[in-house]
């Protein structure tokens, strides 16, 4: 059973990089390791750590990017609204 699950994780993993569903198979990587399932996510984090295709600038830089997030939004509009 653990071959078949593991020979049907790795089509998944080939179908969502082919496709470039990025998050999608970015998600299922965490997925994986939130289960004890390492073993299973080796392509994806060899894929996600390679500098080739994510350069460290551009995460970091990505990384700075202020993330608008409801309760601050909700917050500036009641700034704004009391002004």
């Amino acid at each position: 059973m653990d071959v078949e699950k593991s020979s049907l994780c790795n089509c998944v993993v080939n179908f969502l990089l082919e496709e470039n569903y990025l998050l999608t198979a970015f998600e299922l990587l965490h997925e994986l390791l939130d289960d004890g399932r390492d073993d299973q996510a080796i392509r994806l984090k060899d894929f996600f750590s390679d500098s080739s295709q994510f350069p460290p600038d551009q995460i970091s830089r990505f990384n700075a990017l202020r993330v608008a997030d409801p309760q601050s939004l909700l917050e500036e509009k009641e700034a704004v609204d009391e002004n």
